[in-house]
């Protein structure tokens, strides 16, 4: 399909998206790295490469639009706080037009984890007679670092052998949930398949990319090479950070890994979080119940009490399902492991007493 023809995608004005070269070359151009845009997540040089990035500005005008290079990823834009619109799109796209011509804002989401490839964002096609405004950011700011739970896997469709990506909505998974109730921005950093010693379905000698490795990286890769940039963890500084490992270790159908090499694997990925952002507090857990996954809870909580004897007195580990799972099995998907968008929001729900008090929020 040629995205530069005049193809609909939606239906009613003004906030239909549409793919239109013609009208997009009439519009005036603020690039990426017009100052009044705002970048959440892991961003650079308006390439991201994760799910749960997320822009937001305001404008003036009638119409906006964007250049979005993001072939196989899928996105949701908001207007003026209105309904998300999921998309996907590779060259200009227009979001909204015949709008009143006054102030609006525009709030642009990868809801489509990393493993999808690198996504492009070329800046915002206006008006010419228009302009950006920045837009207010919140002064908490929350990163979650995990798996496929974390990236919102499989909870925005049903799932055939040709549609993962597209029914993926990251930004319905526990951590976004959980950060909109602490209003604060967040930064998500998650995989499918992860693992803290051994990724899902990996094999030995286990040389894959694990979790510490992908922490370290702008973007997801898959493999050690020279094009994996490193993070600065000051281009998007973060008060707190969640990890959620375990799962695919002790599910994989294939060798699992001794006590000794998940604790060690996931004190890796603890040493690069306090590499990079000092000592900010660390909030460790596991979603599914030990029942689903042997082992993993209890790995978790000793590591965590390990590193609090070793000197970390700013590590905790919250107990999900210490008085039976939390969740029912109408709260996943259909395999125990992977919530609904129902499901993460139960789980949000029961996380925000407890951080509120390890965070003094």
């Amino acid at each position: 399909m040629n995205r530069r023809n005049f193809l609909k995608m939606m239906l009613a004005a003004p906030f239909s998206i549409y793919f239109n070269s013609a009208e997009a070359s009439s519009m005036k151009l603020f690039d990426n790295n017009a100052p009044e845009i705002s970048y959440f997540g892991r961003w650079r040089n308006g390439y991201t490469g994760f799910g749960a990035t997320y822009i937001k500005v305001k404008f003036t005008g009638k119409k906006i639009g964007a250049i979005l290079k993001s072939p196989g990823v899928w996105w949701r834009v908001s207007v003026d706080n209105g309904k998300k619109r999921k998309f996907t799109a590779d060259g200009e796209v227009i979001f909204a037009e015949n709008l009143e011509n006054k102030e609006h804002e525009i709030l642009l989401v990868r809801s489509t984890e990393g493993q999808a490839g690198v996504s492009y964002f070329g800046g915002f096609l206006l008006e010419n007679n228009a302009k950006l405004i920045k837009s207010e950011r919140k002064n908490r700011t929350l990163e979650f670092i995990g798996d496929s739970i974390t990236a919102g896997a499989m909870n925005d469709g049903k799932l055939n052998s040709a549609n993962y990506n597209e029914v993926g909505d990251n930004d319905a998974a526990y951590g976004p949930v959980l950060a909109r109730m602490l209003n604060a921005e967040y930064s998500v950093v998650a995989k499918s398949g992860q693992g803290a010693a051994v990724n899902y379905s990996e094999r030995p000698p286990f040389n894959m990319p694990h979790a510490a490795d992908l922490y370290n990286w702008t973007f997801f890769s898959n493999t050690f090479d020279e094009n994996n940039i490193e993070w600065e963890a000051k281009n998007f500084p973060v008060d707190a950070t969640f990890v959620a490992y375990g799962v695919n270790d002790f599910l994989t159908p294939y060798e699992k890994p001794s006590e000794q090499q998940f604790k060690r694997g996931y004190k890796r990925i603890i040493r690069n979080i306090r590499r990079k952002n000092g000592n900010i507090p660390i909030i460790c857990l596991i979603i599914p119940s030990q029942k689903t996954v042997p082992f993993a809870a209890k790995y978790v909580s000793e590591t965590v009490n390990e590193l609090q004897i070793l000197g970390d007195k700013n590590i905790h580990y919250i107990e999900i399902n210490e008085k039976g799972p939390l969740l029912k099995a109408s709260d996943f998907i259909g395999d125990n492991v992977h919530p609904t968008k129902e499901g993460s929001k139960k789980t949000a729900e029961f996380l925000l007493p407890k951080v509120k008090k390890i965070l003094n929020w």
